[in-house]
């Protein structure tokens, strides 16, 4: 399970792993709804410039986009190569998506840059087992294809 404010902070927004849902809650916690997502979403981040949310979908091997606005799965894609998603952040622009995958048994995990309007899986880097979490410090990282600033 995991939290995030919508970008006026009047509402936030939890996984609920058991369920495949992300609900909605009012800052004195009445629900306000919620999104089916694939099986088992680990964590959530959002970007106050887009207005979008991204869900780590951990037992579904996926990544879903959401518009918080009106409580909607705008787009869902694989993370192709990343067993295991988890742990997620977007970059300031609200443009990158970084993803970790905890890897399967034995297997390395690793962490993925994807661009989020397409769904792109710009490039993947395996990183040690059960890698969980990640961290977005902005100004400090370049696309790799481009060399531009991220």
């Amino acid at each position: 399970m995991n939290a995030a404010w919508s970008p006026g902070g009047r509402h936030f927004y939890v996984t609920v792993a058991g369920t495949g849902a992300v609900r909605a809650f009012s800052r004195t916690g009445d629900p306000e709804g919620a999104v089916e997502v694939e099986q088992g979403p680990a964590q959530i981040a959002g970007a106050a410039s887009r207005r979008v949310f991204v869900v780590a979908n951990r037992q579904g091997g996926s990544v879903s986009v959401l518009y918080p606005a009106t409580l909607s799965d705008v787009r869902r894609f694989e993370l192709a190569g990343a067993a295991f998603p988890h742990g997620v952040t977007l970059d300031s622009a609200g443009e990158m998506a970084y993803l970790t995958g905890e890897g399967r048994v034995g297997e390395p995990g690793g962490v993925a840059a994807v661009r989020i309007e397409p769904g792109e899986v710009l490039w993947r880097c395996e990183v040690g087992i059960l890698n969980q979490w990640v961290a977005y410090l902005p100004g400090q990282t370049t696309d790799r294809a481009s060399g531009q600033p991220n």
